[in-house]
């Protein structure tokens, strides 16, 4: 599949309302608008929690004595290195799930992975554990706010690790040549519907018919009733002693 933009969303959803035929192009001042208009739909749907989902990894290096790390695209003000310990901001699309995160060892002949294992945030704050631990993470968990993600590890990193997470990101702030080329198909379509339906209250036109608009009411049911609930139950390690990752010692060292 060749690579798609944002720019071909704004493309078909102005075709779609007839405001260009097949071949033509919007002027510059339609694009801005199209991608204004765009952006603060995108920015609506986050708060009603209606979220664009594609899949990305991310590499970053956990700083040692800090636990948490802010996934966000808002841009930061310029200012003096935070103290250590403080949480550490990632530039990037938000994180709206964690498919997999996984710590790196570095070293001769060959690398070794660890998987860190992703538990929610009820199974971290109803667990017995040691305050301020420092040592290798073993779990993290993920938590979403308005403009950011947040995920926490468990224990604080001793040292700087390379860590790869494979995450759904969602779309927040686009601009003219964002790549959407992992965007499922599904989503690409109501984008485009989206962006059509809002453009026709500054291009009016009879394109838009009813069974546009119900076609479009639907694929928002869809995308609503899309999000991923994971029903599993999952057993804390105290409880579980048949299916542990790593062992601790009180000292915080890792026994394998």
């Amino acid at each position: 599949m060749s690579n798609r933009s944002v720019e071909d969303i704004v493309l078909s959803a102005f075709r779609m309302i007839g405001e260009l035929r097949r071949g033509e192009v919007p002027d510059q001042g339609q694009i801005n608008e199209a991608f204004d208009i765009m952006n603060n739909m995108i920015g609506a749907f986050s708060m009603s929690s209606l979220f664009i989902p594609y899949e990305k990894k991310i590499n970053f290096n956990l700083t040692a004595g800090s636990n948490q790390y802010i996934f966000t695209s808002v841009p930061q003000p310029i200012g003096p290195p935070p103290p250590p310990g403080s949480p550490v901001i990632i530039g990037s699309n938000q994180i709206i799930m964690l498919n997999y995160v996984n710590l790196e060892f570095l070293g001769n002949p060959g690398s070794i992975v660890y998987p860190i294992r992703v538990i929610s945030k009820s199974e971290f704050y109803e667990t017995i554990r040691i305050k301020a631990l420092t040592s290798i993470p073993v779990y993290c968990f993920l938590t979403i706010e308005r403009l950011q993600s947040i995920v926490q590890f468990y224990p604080t990193p001793n040292i700087n690790y390379p860590v790869e997470i494979k995450a759904k990101v969602t779309l927040d702030y686009l601009t003219r040549f964002t790549d959407i080329t992992a965007l499922p198909p599904f989503y690409f379509k109501f984008l485009i519907f989206a962006l059509a339906r809002e453009l026709i209250s500054y291009y009016p036109s009879g394109n838009w018919t009813p069974q546009a608009e119900n076609e479009f009411i639907e694929m928002r049911k869809l995308v609503q009733g899309a999000d991923e609930w994971n029903c599993s139950i999952k057993v804390d390690k105290t409880l579980n002693f048949s299916n542990q990752f790593y062992y601790y010692a009180a000292s915080g060292i890792l026994i394998v």
